[in-house]
């Protein structure tokens, strides 16, 4: 399948901005370092993201609604609490080894208080 540019700007700027949010925190991170470390105008970064806010809400709740929904079903299966919480462990450790500065944003993002702006529909 052959992506837009557009689509790959996009994904250029989200991993972009995980990778500096982990490593400057989101307040400390500014459009135009993001941009710059993506290597696009920052008026590009408008395109896809009214502002930094948007942007690092929107990584945290697509993410932590994944993340949430996966560890609820892994949980359903298991008929035991032991089993229950090896899956959970289990599915925390091979998000980690699969994408580590999405697991430290994740775990960041939370830590903050930006889970208090979970939204109803957001699994919890």
């Amino acid at each position: 399948m052959i992506m837009r540019d557009g689509t790959k700007t996009k994904e250029s700027i989200e991993r972009t901005s995980l990778r500096l949010f982990v490593e400057k925190g989101v307040a400390e991170t500014t459009i135009r370092d993001i941009a710059s470390a993506a290597g696009i105008a920052e008026g590009t970064m408008y395109r896809h993201y009214a502002s930094k806010e948007e942007l690092a809400w929107s990584l945290f709740s697509r993410n932590f609604t994944t993340l949430s929904r996966e560890l609820d079903r892994l949980q359903k299966e298991q008929p035991r609490t032991r089993e229950k919480i090896g899956a959970m462990i289990r599915c925390f450790c091979t998000l980690f080894d699969y994408d580590p500065i999405l697991f430290s944003y994740l775990c960041l993002h939370a830590l903050h208080g930006q889970i208090a702006k979970m939204t109803p529909d957001m699994p919890h």
